[in-house]
């Protein structure tokens, strides 16, 4: 895992939710990379093979909404899975044009290993916290990106701190 060192540079930067989140990220990231790093496999990969073997033959139009990731970006990331063999890609039935994914037998063999890493990688990088810190925190950030309402929450992130308040 990534030293967490405290600084006294970062001034305003340390009350910026957003900075935390983003120094957050980098530092599980990191965690995860190193990890998993031995079996190649990055964060957005494990999600689409995760996502594949809980959905056996999802478009990757699907798979491109679940992860919100762009057609042109998901698209380079499936030919990847799909030259290590662990993705397989088929015409739909119904509609030829649409591509349907499926886990190969090397990868369904190797999820369960993978994501044992993933638990052990989470249980170390969130160590810290309890159960109910966790679990407040998932339910935190899931309101952030999910929101009650998508209009009301982009409404919200775009407001400047104090937004809204009346000058005296």
């Amino acid at each position: 895992m990534v030293p967490r060192t405290r600084s006294s540079t970062r001034g305003q930067l340390d009350g910026l939710l957003g900075y935390q989140l983003r120094r957050a990220s980098a530092a599980m990231t990191a965690d995860f990379t190193n990890e998993l790093g031995a079996v190649k496999l990055r964060p957005v990969q494990f999600a689409i093979l995760s996502l594949v073997a809980d959905n056996q033959w999802i478009s990757q139009s699907q798979l491109c909404r679940e992860l919100s990731v762009q057609k042109a970006n998901m698209a380079p990331l499936v030919s990847e899975l799909e030259r290590r063999g662990l993705l397989a890609r088929e015409p739909a039935p119904r509609d030829r044009r649409v591509q349907m994914l499926t886990l190969t037998g090397e990868s369904e063999r190797q999820l369960p290993i993978w994501r044992k890493l993933v638990a052990k990688h989470e249980a170390r990088f969130f160590g810290a916290l309890t159960a109910n810190e966790r679990d407040d925190m998932i339910r935190l950030l899931r309101k952030l990106w999910i929101g009650d309402d998508s209009e009301a929450v982009t409404a919200k992130a775009v407001k400047a701190p104090g937004a809204g308040k009346k000058v005296a």
